[in-house]
């Protein structure tokens, strides 16, 4: 039996201009979702693409609406019409194949006279080479001859929506926002203009021709229709690189920012050219590594090209596109400026209003026309201090001080030395977060912002205190402080509601004699008691939480137990109904839990409908779970919809008892489809230990798509961690 290669993904139907009407409907984007999808039929047979090896195209006698068996056609009559494969999604991979010698399905395009052409294409039964003639009778029926013989050639419709992309991006779209090519004697929107960069269009390029006599950096934004962790980008070189290889960028950089008002952050930065090739449309992979959050918008700077042009003074630059893959995420929780309220304040000897237009709520409006300013006639300045709570929690890492509208004039009005504080609960200690002596960083210019940085701040807080111990001098002519500022805003990552360490009673981040003395003081009276305070959890600030924070001091019981690690676990049992793999075999289901990512658990149900599958684990002792992570596959990427999408898992202590549910994702998210990854998850509440284990698949990302009646589920590992009970 002869195999195909990958040219039979993809054709490239060369057609003269028609007047007659085409038997398909073409487009010019395939994932658009008014794209029309068609089968194809030559005489008793439908093609479509077997990807269980991702590159031949089979005929079959039976017909199917599988994204497999479905077709599309995009380009114009004068360019000529591209196939692509919906189900083996060759308009993403971008791929491109040009003809080869008729042995293959499919493989090259002959051009009769008129409006007739060939297709060259393998009877696989047969393993004949075919001929297939297409030609239109005068009321523009479409027909096909196969070697002499009469076939009819039969486009056939079909009405379903276009294929949901995987969460890991093969290429992002991206919408060009703006743009700087000094000196270009070039269209800058016309045929080579920036946008065809980023229009998955590899016969397009982007073209820019410098006559300066020496290159000048040029840049192009652009934003993406989503956020997104990039792990990687592809340059494809222009049609004719091989010829003038000496436009390819040399050096560049790209950066990008995850709101639109952040500051660049440079994602990679190539100086010698490194990596990328000098052959016509072709692809070269590069890595963006150390990304950990979202991005949406992105710059590509080119810094320098190969060289000049031949024979003149020119400095020419090309690409055909630029393309970015990566991980799509939903808006990330990164604070652009969190929301803050005002809850109270100490501002002595102040003349103005403290509620009023220029009043202390002013500093945290988010307005910048609007000043918080307080004048001090005391004869010498006095420390002020203004605290505010947010929303919720965040860790911050910098905030953003908004001068006065007028500090040009009077940057005495700024403040020299000052301190921000924050805590978690309400009860807890201060825990200073920033102090600043000496001012710097913060310039005189008039409603400008100046950042600064918050470092180490490892967990939420969501009550602050800004206070102004020293400003830069009195006013000019008596004997006034004054001291202004338009805003203060903070920025850093949301989090959940804390979970407070016992026996932390200050807050402060660690247990001392602090938190013993501050209980103390709660059970004499001399302090208020609070949550913090009942170390023990009886509901009443007494000696046993005295004791309780002394034995935490001293290591006799950890603070929380321990620090998370993974536990042992073995596999005890499984319901694994019309499994098609033998289930305790090299795929088996103890190779879900036995430390090796290299083997995995797959499961083949055939009964034409995926079935609840779960497997029974156990520990060596109790634990308290805390997380646990799922580990891909080793051909995740290529069969994705092997990933399950809804599952639990359930604890319990003993073979008699009930289980409990302890986490249930119904939805697949957070579970990406690169291969062999790890993707970790939560137990959100779970507050108990537990020494069995049951992980349950309710449902799978989707059917085995060459098969309707197969479902394939599979993972490497599962992981769960925790704290083993005391």
């Amino acid at each position: 039996m002869r195999h195909f290669n990958k040219n039979a993904l993809l054709m490239t139907v060369l057609l003269p201009l028609m007047a007659q009407a085409l038997p398909f409907e073409p487009t010019t984007d395939p994932a658009a979702s008014t794209t029309k999808w068609y089968q194809i039929k030559t005489g008793t047979h439908y093609m479509y693409s077997n990807h269980a090896s991702w590159d031949d195209v089979y005929p079959s006698t039976t017909a199917s609406t599988d994204d497999y068996y479905l077709w599309c056609f995009v380009g114009t009559a004068s360019t000529g019409y591209t196939i692509y494969n919906r189900g083996a999604r060759a308009y993403i991979n971008g791929l491109f194949v040009s003809g080869s010698s008729g042995d293959n399905d499919l493989s090259y395009v002959e051009m009769a006279s008129g409006n007739n052409f060939y297709i060259y294409y393998n009877d696989r039964l047969g393993q004949v080479t075919q001929k297939m003639y297409i030609y239109y009778d005068s009321d523009n029926n479409c027909f096909s001859g196969t070697n002499g013989k009469v076939d009819t050639f039969t486009s056939i419709e079909v009405a379903i929506e276009p294929p949901t992309p995987p969460t890991e991006l093969p290429y992002e779209t991206l919408t060009a926002t703006d743009y700087h090519v000094p000196h270009n004697v070039l269209s800058n929107t016309g045929v080579e203009g920036y946008a065809k960069l980023i229009d998955q269009n590899k016969s397009t390029k982007w073209c820019v021709v410098n006559n300066s006599g020496a290159w000048e950096t040029i840049w192009l934004e652009f934003e993406s229709d989503g956020w997104f962790i990039p792990d990687g980008y592809v340059f494809t070189t222009g049609n004719d690189t091989k010829s003038v290889p000496y436009r390819n960028p040399k050096e560049w950089v790209i950066y990008g920012k995850t709101f639109e008002d952040d500051q660049w952050t440079e994602l990679a930065h190539v100086t010698d050219g490194a990596g990328l090739g000098s052959e016509n449309t072709t692809d070269y992979s590069f890595d963006i590594t150390g990304a950990s959050v979202g991005y949406r918008y992105f710059r590509f700077e080119v810094r320098q090209i190969n060289g000049k042009d031949t024979g003149d003074n020119n400095y020419t630059f090309q690409l055909a596109e630029l393309q970015f893959t990566g991980t799509k995420v939903d808006e990330p929780n990164i604070l652009p400026y969190e929301s803050l309220t005002a809850t109270g304040y100490n501002i002595p000897h102040n003349t103005m209003s403290n509620t009023g237009v220029e009043g202390y709520a002013k500093l945290i409006d988010q307005n910048k026309s609007t000043k918080w300013c307080v004048v001090n006639n005391s004869g010498a300045w006095e420390t002020i201090w203004l605290e505010f709570e947010s929303d919720g929690w965040f860790i911050p890492d910098g905030y953003v001080f908004t001068t006065g509208n007028d500090t040009k004039s009077v940057p005495n009005r700024n403040p020299k030395e000052w301190v921000i504080y924050g805590k978690t609960f309400e009860d807890d200690q201060w825990t200073e977060l920033a102090h600043v002596t000496d001012g710097a960083g913060l310039g005189s210019e008039n409603t400008t912002d100046y950042s600064f940085d918050i470092t180490g701040a490892s967990v939420g807080y969501r009550y602050f205190r800004f206070e102004v111990r020293q400003i830069n001098g009195k006013n000019t002519g008596d004997n006034t402080y004054t001291f202004q500022l338009a805003e203060l805003q903070f920025t850093g990552t949301k989090v959940d509601e804390p979970t407070p360490t016992p026996g932390d009673v200050t807050g402060d981040g660690q247990v001392d004699i602090a938190d013993v003395n501050a209980v103390i003081n709660m059970m004499l009276g001399k302090a208020s008691p609070t949550a913090a305070g009942d170390v023990t959890g009886d509901n009443s600030v007494d000696i046993a939480d005295v004791n309780a924070v002394i034995n935490i001091m001293l290591g006799k019981t950890p603070p929380s137990g321990g620090d998370p690690t993974a536990q042992s676990l073995t596999a005890t049992g499984y319901n694994i109904p019309h499994n098609g793999i033998d289930n305790e075999g090299n795929e088996g289901y103890a190779k879900l839990v036995d430390g090796n990512k290299s083997t995995k658990w797959c499961v083949e149900n055939k009964s034409g409908a995926w079935e609840t599958i779960w497997v029974d684990l156990k520990s060596s002792v109790p634990f308290k779970p805390t997380s646990y992570i799922m580990t891909t596959g080793n051909d995740t990427h290529s069969f994705y919809t092997r990933n399950p999408k809804n599952w639990k898992i359930y604890g319990r202590n003993s073979e008699s008892e009930s289980w409990t549910e302890l986490a249930h994702v119904t939805d697949g998210t957070g579970l990406g489809t690169a291969n062999t990854t790890d993707y970790t998850f939560e137990f959100n509440g779970v507050t108990k230990a537990y020494q069995y284990y049951r992980f349950e698949v309710i449902e799978i990302g989707g059917k085995y798509r060459w098969d309707s009646n197969n479902y394939v589920f599979q993972l490497a590992e599962l992981t769960l961690l925790g704290v083993a009970a005391q």
